[in-house]
């Protein structure tokens, strides 16, 4: 049955048009269609609902739930491959147990985080640089130790130049079972100026000596430039602290 509507016009009364009792309900305010005082976009809507009132909330109160997904991590390796590393290390030779860790831990990582992979003696030469699924074990098993003197600094410092820094998380490791005994003074120095900048600038970057018997030059160089040093005197403790790194790279933080 139609109802009559009042509508109050200049002091009078006058009746609207009829309508039907099952038609919606207009607003009869005037509500403006932005609020400046609420970040001057949000348009405000009549609200007719209990739903409604849920549905503003959780669409503009709300956050958005934080994402787990993590991000992509750099691991690069250089290699020490002068002739000293064809020597015993517990049933394999020192190369050969460099190559298995390396191995291990890239089967830990994701298919698209990234690994370079460098060797040095008197030369320094760049083996692959490219994502875990792009590098074999065939390639990773090709290096062979046949080199003469170890210039550590000098490869250090064309290494740190070579690779590409980000600011996503980075672990730089140094494989090696001798003290420097080629690298020039200036070389060095540059390579200090080199590790204060990416410790500066990088700060998901962390450089790791891993020595194979015990070097006091490397461990003093390290303690000055705040790098971390690893001795290994077998496979115990290589496989320790392969594990401890390989640990860190993955962790995801929440």
């Amino acid at each position: 049955m139609p109802i009559r509507r009042m509508k109050h016009m200049y002091g009078k009364m006058s009746i609207s048009n009829k309508i039907s009792i099952c038609e919606p309900a207009k607003s009869v305010f005037n509500i403006p269609s932005r609020v400046n005082n609420f970040d001057n976009q949000l348009k405000i809507k009549p609200i007719t609902k209990e739903n409604d009132i849920l549905d503003f909330f959780k669409k503009k109160i709300v956050p958005p739930k934080q994402s787990l997904k993590p991000k992509f991590r750099t691991v690069s390796f250089l290699i020490d491959i002068s002739s000293s590393m064809t020597l015993s290390f517990g049933e394999l030779s020192c190369i050969n147990a460099v190559k298995n860790k390396i191995i291990k831990l890239s089967a830990q990582l994701q298919k698209k985080d990234f690994m370079n992979i460098s060797t040095f003696h008197n030369e320094y030469d760049k083996i692959c640089s490219a994502t875990i699924n792009e590098i074999s074990e065939e390639k990773i098993n090709r290096i062979s130790a046949n080199g003469t003197t170890t210039h550590l600094y000098d490869s250090l410092y064309k290494f740190l130049n070579d690779i590409t820094m980000t600011m996503d998380k980075h672990y730089v490791i140094v494989l090696t079972d001798g003290d420097d005994n080629g690298s020039s003074e200036d070389s060095i120095d540059a390579l200090k100026e080199k590790i204060a900048t990416i410790k500066k600038e990088y700060t998901e970057t962390k450089i790791i000596f891993i020595t194979i018997h015990s070097h006091s030059a490397i461990k003093l160089f390290c303690k000055k430039n705040g790098l971390e040093c690893y001795v290994i005197t077998d496979e115990i403790l290589f496989d320790k602290y392969m594990a401890q790194i390989t640990k860190e790279l993955t962790i995801i933080k929440s």
